[in-house]
């Protein structure tokens, strides 16, 4: 009996040190992970913390309710917008004290010149010719045919220059080109529209280093003159048109977003042997007698969009690629084709399977009667200048010279860039097994657009479209510390995020247009409904997701951090109060051989703290080296110092209260306290094991409520760790960058409440080890009359699970007050958490049991007359 009391002694010392080495490394360990994977989120958030432009600036009204609804701002919405913001605007921004970079860029609209394909030669027999062209455009997901291809006829004849033309020339006809033999080449054509627009060349510079792109001629200035040398004029020399003239200087975007096929056949009309002269082509019915003769194919040439925009290259900028001749489009341009248009949004009505964000669906406008092409965007007819165009190439850029802006904190860059549009779901919401990418057409009311294949100077855009020819301003502003060129190393402070917001707040009253702040920005993936294409995933941007990121990341970490110090505070106090109470038999027996209640108070707070010093030394220690192996961030130094302090306070006051109770209890009343205790108001003298469990944890309420207290905190752990990860999750997920931050830092949430419930199961563990000892004489008597070894063992792991349960069911209760209370919000699953929070605390507690049961089951029915 007394080896087994002294191993049961042991015991609790031993688990006295383990849970308190547990406490001191487990919170060291958990400081240390936590810091290291908040490091890398805060990094993260640091790094991506600065856009390419921390402000953007539209035109009023141009934010749509869906924007403003969400805080987003559109992804495809800047090759929309066809102006509205005006020059004295503008200087009004660059005026603003702190506006390091404003860049505007004002969309002109959609040229369509037309450009040779490839060149074919008629054969050397005179006769009637066809040349048809077609090509076939794709968007990723339909193959679309470009309108305006009529078929060109062409008459051929052997020219003699020392005779007069033919009879077959006395007559011609409208539609049909006359070709000699001086000139028997031809080559296909197709009408090409590009986006033409403007910007100031200093600013962009400044904003993206568009002058380090160059990869022929030279730069843009804004100064250059807009003045034309020359003057349009007919064949007699009288002007066309009364417009003034300008030549528009310009760079040309050397990357080609259209995936084009073109081909030209050239047929040979096979004419019956009677007709021979234009004469009797006219008299038979002219142009629609030849289209039902039969035709004899002679050539057929296909060209893609590679060589097509290198044909195009040579035609308007000979000298830039090489050729020879002056620069020419081949007319001077009066009108835009289509201005840019936007694409309206609403929220969609239905939504794809498993799918919970934002879904909207895209309000196509009327589609004119005949158009080839589907219609996206708003038209509002053709725009006419208020100058003749002539361009005037200065140089070709590669904007694939520069690093392309990060994924996870890019933003609206349409100059350069095509909005992302990836096909998820078919037309019915069925996933495709494999996403598609859409890309640009020739369509100027397509969905994706083509960034601008020419750009221009702000003076051109002047003089072209009026005074309120700007689309958008994108603004960087000047912060301390941050160089020019690298801007996305400027520190994330709280005085750098005023100072953008005033200056935000001073455009906004200034000028009275929509201002959005973009610094602290993310992508996020919108679905959108297109008719007949699909449900597509858009990037909006979320703006301002940086300093929500870091608030939750902190918030979460330092919630679980503190309720786990509580929860290894209240095991401590726990272990020091059952050391206390199950030694106050020896402590009556010192003070009956003479000891004093002053010496006795002494002994058991300095065993207590002896056994603490050690723990939370070699737990520190531990925990130190540890950090080191796995190269984590080393905990602060105020906690390594005060955390030992901490534990050792915490079990001094743990056995401050029994010690001193135990000291001043007189011994003959420990002495002749007897074993077996029963619960005021029980019905029976030995109830069911159920009821005595019951009765067993509730009749010693103290040590029952340490010991679930301990279950309750490791249940309110659990339940915040689920729903902060939840809630994280939820909050990162939405975007690029969340998702790149949530990539870097799972994992070690899930370290805290192993500890937590660790503590629990050692707390339980301790405490029906104390009961046993307390309760030895009350065992042996079960066992005395009749009790069964199995049935005393499964008193105990009855009130672990007791224990165990009725923690959790408070613990998880608390912990979702805590986080609704916290967050203000309930996070989604919270009541699979809180179920969680009951369940898994029961399961510890029983298991915890297992060992104190088999301890108990061991008890002679004889000791319950040792000591009679």
């Amino acid at each position: 009996m007394i080896r087994r009391r002294h191993l049961l002694g042991g015991t609790r010392h031993a688990f006295l040190l383990v849970g308190l080495l547990v406490v001191s490394a487990g919170v060291l360990l958990v400081v240390a992970a936590s810091q290291t994977r908040l490091i890398v989120a805060q990094q993260s958030l640091n790094h991506y913390w600065r856009t390419t432009y921390d402000i953007l600036v539209r035109p009023a009204g141009v934010r749509s309710p869906i924007e403003e609804k969400y805080g987003l701002v559109e992804a495809n919405s800047l090759s929309g917008i066809g102006g509205g913001i005006t020059f004295s605007q503008y200087e009004a921004i660059e005026s603003i004290p702190g506006v390091e970079v404003a860049a505007p860029i004002a969309m002109i609209g959609y040229l369509e010149p037309g450009l040779s394909t490839g060149d074919m030669s008629f054969p050397t027999e005179p006769g009637v010719y066809f040349l048809e062209d077609t090509a076939s455009v794709n968007d990723g997901v339909h193959s679309y045919i470009p309108p305006d291809f009529p078929h060109r006829i062409y008459y051929y004849f052997d020219r003699n220059p020392q005779q007069p033309p033919p009879d077959a020339l006395s007559t011609s006809q409208e539609g049909i080109i006359n070709v000699d033999s001086s000139d028997r080449t031809t080559s296909g054509w197709i009408n090409f529209p590009f986006l033409i627009a403007a910007i100031d060349p200093n600013q962009e510079a400044a904003l993206v280093g568009l002058d380090r792109t160059l990869v022929a001629g030279e730069y843009l200035q804004e100064n250059e003159s807009l003045v034309s040398q020359f003057q349009l004029v007919d064949a007699s020399g009288k002007p066309i048109t009364d417009k003034p003239s300008i030549r528009l200087p310009v760079l040309i975007n050397a990357n080609n977003y259209i995936n084009l096929t073109h081909t030209s056949v050239l047929k040979r009309v096979l004419l019956p042997p009677d007709v021979i002269t234009m004469d009797e082509i006219v008299a038979r019915g002219g142009i629609s007698y030849l289209m039902e003769l039969p035709t004899q194919t002679l050539d057929e040439v296909t060209t893609d969009s590679r060589t097509i925009y290198q044909k195009m290259f040579e035609e308007i900028a000979p000298q830039l690629v090489g050729g020879n001749g002056p620069a020419s489009v081949g007319q001077g341009f009066e009108q835009a084709v289509s201005p840019p248009g936007p694409i309206l949004y609403r929220e969609a009505q239905t939504r794809p399977d498993n799918n919970n964000g934002i879904v909207l669906e895209l309000v196509p406008p009327e589609n004119p009667a005949g158009s080839p092409w589907p219609q996206y965007r708003a038209a509002s007819g053709n725009v006419k200048f208020n100058v003749l165009s002539w361009m005037d190439p200065t140089g070709i850029f590669d904007i694939t010279r520069l690093p392309k802006p990060a994924d996870v904190n890019r933003v609206p860059l349409e100059t350069y860039f095509p909005p992302i549009g990836i096909l998820r779901y078919d037309d019915q919401g069925h996933a495709l097994d494999s996403p598609r990418e859409l890309y640009s057409t020739l369509n100027p009311a397509g969905y994706i657009q083509s960034p601008p294949m020419i750009l221009t100077t702000l003076a051109a855009a002047r003089a072209m479209r009026g005074e309120a020819a700007i689309s958008a301003i994108r603004i960087r502003v000047a912060l301390d510390g941050c160089p020019p060129q690298q801007p996305e190393t400027c520190p994330v402070t709280p005085a750098a995020e005023r100072k953008i917001e005033t200056i935000a707040i001073e455009i906004q009253r200034r000028t009275g247009l929509n201002v959005d702040i973009m610094v602290g920005s993310s992508p996020t993936r919108i679905l959108v409904h297109v008719p007949g294409v699909g449900y597509v995933e858009e990037q909006w941007i979320q703006k301002g997701v940086n300093l929500v990121y870091k608030q939750g990341i902190q918030t979460g970490s330092w919630l679980l951090l503190g309720t786990l110090l509580a929860a290894g505070g209240l095991f401590t106090l726990d272990l020091t109060w059952t050391e206390v109470v199950a030694r106050r038999r020896v402590i009556a027996l010192e003070k009956a051989l003479g000891w004093r209640s002053s010496s006795v108070f002494a002994q058991i707070l300095g065993q207590v703290l002896l056994i603490g010093t050690a723990a939370t030394l070699m737990g520190t220690l531990g925990a130190l080296g540890l950090t080191r192996l796995m190269n984590w961030q080393q905990p602060p130094e105020w906690l390594v110092l005060s955390l030992p302090l901490g534990v050792l306070v915490v079990t001094t006051l743990g056995c401050l209260v029994p010690a001193w109770t135990a000291s001043r209890t007189p011994p003959l009343i420990e002495i002749q306290r007897g074993g077996v205790r029963y619960r005021r108001g029980g019905n029976a003298l030995m109830p069911g094991v159920w009821g005595y469990a019951w009765n067993g944890v509730f009749r010693r309420p103290g040590r029952s409520l340490l010991a679930g207290l301990t279950a309750v905190l490791s249940a309110a752990l659990l339940v915040l760790l689920l729903a902060v990860l939840r809630d994280q999750q939820g909050l990162l997920n939405g975007t690029l960058l969340g998702e790149f931050i949530l990539l870097h830092i799972e994992g070690f949430h899930y370290a805290i409440v192993i500890i937590g419930f660790g503590l629990a199961a050692l707390s339980t563990t301790n405490g029906l080890l104390g009961s046993i000892i307390e309760r030895h004489r009350e065992i042996a008597l079960l066992k005395a009359v009749g009790w069964r070894t199995g049935a005393v063992a499964r008193l105990f792991v009855l009130e672990g699970m007791l224990l165990g349960f009725s923690g959790g069911a408070l613990g998880a209760l608390l912990g979702g007050l805590i986080f609704v209370f916290m967050y203000r919000s309930a996070a989604p699953g919270l009541g699979l958490a809180i179920l969680a929070g009951v369940g898994v605390p029961g399961l510890v507690g029983t298991l915890a049991a297992l060992y104190p049961a088999h301890q108990a089951a061991r008890v002679l029915p004889a000791e319950a007359v040792r000591y009679e």
